[in-house]
């Protein structure tokens, strides 16, 4: 429903003429400003009505100056208040709410409420239909110390201090995939010298091979930090590390302070399938996967947080 009138405003500079087209015929004179308007040698006055055909006449106030014809048409624009809608529903609340859909608050195809925590309840939510919604920290290694970088040779980074290991995935700033899984990898390094000095930082698969790329620039002023992240598809046994290269920087690096970094985290597994493990000492404490070792029927083993391995019935390949 429209309720609030259209706003057409005619604005002339110096003495003007114009006829009026059919498009304005029925506009209601709201205000004239600046100067006088005239139709047919007769002055235009407020609540007049405009019509196809009307040689109107401008003559501001000033030489040269500027004369502003404002109208209006009635019931052109919604003035954005819900009660002026056709057919609102009466009431208000919850009742209302419920009526613009017929179904009751909060449940299916119905609008959803809000909890104390001013979030949408959980079980008003739809459900998941799969993929890597989270991922679980695995593995962590810092730069303990500042290392200098021999120029122009790529230079595995001593990210030695372990904060996060699961199952022993990070080892001296070395990170070994214990199953068959995607992987969200992260680094942050922190690299001074001086102004010009040029970096480049890799995340490199087994040693060699660049996976993922960090960053590279030149440092401006002191120093500079290289940031890089992405989901990495690792086969169990694959190997992480990050390199980087200069010709005369430095991995910034202090005891006690996480400046330079190196984080992996295991997607949690959705419609893609459960981790797939060679020996039980890559399940991670608390997580479930597939053991299939080559040799014996898979079966699916499960290790409690205290460590203890469960194991489920061998798979057959007979139907």
């Amino acid at each position: 429903m429209k309720t609030d009138p259209g706003h057409y405003d005619f604005v002339a500079t110096g003495t003007v003429s114009i006829t009026v087209a059919s498009r304005f015929n029925g506009l209601t004179v709201a205000s004239i400003e600046g100067g006088s308007v005239t139709r047919n040698g007769t002055y235009v006055l407020a609540l007049d009505t405009l019509a196809t055909g009307d040689v109107l006449t401008f003559t501001p106030t000033t030489t040269g100056g500027t004369t502003t014809l404002a109208c209006q048409r009635s019931n052109e624009e919604f003035s954005g208040n819900y009660t002026d809608l056709n057919g609102a529903p009466s009431g208000g609340g919850s009742t209302a709410w419920a009526d613009i859909t017929g179904k009751p608050l909060g449940t299916v195809n119905g609008v959803a409420t809000l909890g104390s925590d001013g979030k949408v309840p959980s079980s008003q939510l739809p459900a998941s239909s799969g993929g890597s919604a989270t991922a679980a920290l695995i593995g962590r290694a810092v730069q303990n110390a500042s290392q200098s970088l021999p120029g122009n040779t790529w230079t595995q980074v001593n990210l030695t201090r372990i904060t996060q290991d699961a199952g022993g995935a990070m080892v001296a700033g070395t990170f070994t995939a214990p199953t068959t899984d995607d992987y969200d990898v992260s680094v942050g390094l922190v690299l001074s010298g001086g102004s010009g000095i040029y970096v480049n930082a890799a995340v490199r698969l087994n040693g060699t091979t660049e996976a993922l790329k960090v960053g590279e620039d030149n440092i401006v002023g002191s120093s500079i930090a290289l940031t890089g992240s992405g989901v990495l598809h690792l086969t169990a046994g694959q190997t992480l590390q990050v390199w980087a290269y200069s010709n005369g920087g430095t991995v910034y690096g202090e005891s006690g302070k996480d400046l330079s970094t190196f984080s992996v985290a295991r997607r949690a597994s959705g419609g893609s399938g459960v981790p797939v493990v060679a020996a039980t000492s890559a399940v991670s404490n608390g997580t479930a996967a597939l053991l299939d070792d080559g040799a014996n029927p898979p079966r699916v083993v499960y290790k409690r947080p205290d460590g203890t391995v469960w194991y489920g019935t061998p798979f057959s390949s007979t139907p």
